[in-house]
């Protein structure tokens, strides 16, 4: 099992708890964590072989929808959401980019002290839980600058598992065209990685090859971002997909 920031991983089924992966360290061997849903949760240290044992085990599961993060067009938004998005960010970017030192807890009161004390300067006093409080919803909510949005409610499905239905999960057949591309180290690693998220970690089966295969193809080879006009998510070419040519084909997978 490979993880990467941003993971969501359940624990239980009856009494759900949810945790979000916040880091991974240089050397793999420690992951930091915050739970999801408890009010005053702060970030851990993990060990990864921890991890990635409960994920074996089957004790815990990877899931692969996020329910918590906020996706939102830019016209959609209020002038005064916008702003108070935007201060509470100007607030915290700083913080949450400190990394390592946001996570150790001696470390991370000194950097909000120093934030507060800056405010302060400025003529706008900024109380401790309310610098805290910025920092869990950025950490809880997917660990996106929406997560400040005000008045976070109606986003769907809070600590489920989002189902797919019968239509195919992603664009099928908009990632690509059959002419496929030419395989790279780079390209064999994001199969590798794919493999080993989806396919090779799943010992009830429910994901097929050409599920992991578009898995694969639309996180590893498209930005998901929004249709300012229609609100819709859209899937476009990133770095890799726009380098390599295009995108590799099922078969070359």
């Amino acid at each position: 099992m490979i993880l990467k920031e941003g993971d969501l991983i359940q624990y239980g089924q009856e009494r759900v708890s949810l945790v979000r992966v916040l880091w991974i360290t240089e050397t793999g061997a420690s992951v930091v964590t915050i739970e999801v849903e408890a009010p005053k949760a702060l970030p851990v240290f993990v060990p990864m072989e921890q991890l990635e044992d409960d994920l074996q085990s089957e004790r815990a599961k990877l899931l692969l929808e996020d329910a918590y993060q906020r996706y939102v067009a830019v016209g959609a938004l209020k002038a005064r959401s916008k702003a108070i998005r935007d201060r509470a960010w100007r607030l915290i970017e700083r913080l949450v980019n400190d990394r390592p030192n946001i996570y150790v807890a001696h470390r991370r009161s000194a950097l909000v002290q120093s934030v507060q004390e800056c405010a302060a300067r400025e003529g706008r006093a900024i109380s401790h839980n309310t610098l805290y409080g910025y920092l869990r919803r950025y950490w809880q909510r997917g660990l996106t600058p929406n997560a400040l949005l005000p008045d976070y409610t109606n986003c769907g499905g809070r600590g489920k598992e989002r189902r797919s239905g019968k239509a195919k999960r992603g664009r099928p057949r908009q990632f690509g065209d059959d002419r496929g591309i030419n395989i790279t180290a780079e390209i064999r690693q994001v199969f590798r990685v794919a493999v080993a998220r989806c396919y090779a970690s799943d010992k009830k089966r429910k994901w097929n090859l050409l599920d992991t295969y578009e898995e694969g193809v639309k996180g590893f080879f498209f930005e998901r971002t929004y249709d300012t006009e229609t609100g819709r998510v859209v899937h476009l070419p990133n770095r890799v997909s726009v380098e390599a040519g295009g995108v590799p084909t099922f078969r070359q997978f």
